[in-house]
Order: structure tokens, then C-alpha cells, then sequence
């Protein structure tokens, strides 16, 4: 029993650390394209920009309040982390 839970605490962890970094990389898209600076991105999510700074070059963790928060507000919808997340799959 051990085992299988095992397994299962680690195939779904991996699942959450691919949509973290799908939707860190869809924030750095976002950025990239010139939609949002990081100091606008911060305003509009209410956060300071050091802290967006910070979680988008890996000194702090992306944690799930901002996440939601981000994902609520930019309107990304789940199937872009998804298919970013899995690239090759349906």
C-alpha cells in the first residue's frame, strides 16, 4: 500500500510542478510579447514588483494564492497550462 501511494503523491506532485512552471512560463510570455512589464503586471495583481521579480526568476516559489490569483485575473484558461504542461498530449 505504501508503494501506491507513493507513486501517487509523486505523479501528481510532478503534475503541479509542470502547471507551476507552465503558467510561470505563460507570465514570462505574457512580459516577453510586451503586454505587461513586470512592474505593471505587479500593479494590476496588487503586489509589489520585487516580489513578481522574484518569483519569476526563482528566488521565491510561485505559491498557490498568487497562482490562483494570477490565473483569475489574467483570465488564462486551464487548458493553455495544460497544453503547455504536456506538450505531445491530448
Amino acid at each position: 500500500m505504501r508503494i501506491l501511494v507513493t507513486y501517487f503523491n509523486l505523479k501528481y506532485r510532478m503534475l503541479f510542478h509542470a502547471l507551476r512552471e507552465a503558467l510561470l512560463t505563460e507570465i514570462r510570455d505574457t512580459i516577453r510579447a510586451g503586454t505587461f512589464t513586470e512592474r505593471s503586471l505587479a500593479r494590476f495583481l496588487g503586489v509589489s514588483q520585487p516580489h513578481i521579480h522574484n518569483v519569476l526568476n526563482g528566488s521565491r516559489s510561485l505559491t498557490f494564492h498568487l497562482a490562483d490569483h494570477i490565473i483569475t485575473k489574467l483570465e488564462i484558461p486551464w487548458e493553455t497550462l495544460i497544453s503547455i504542461a504536456t506538450p505531445g498530449k491530448k
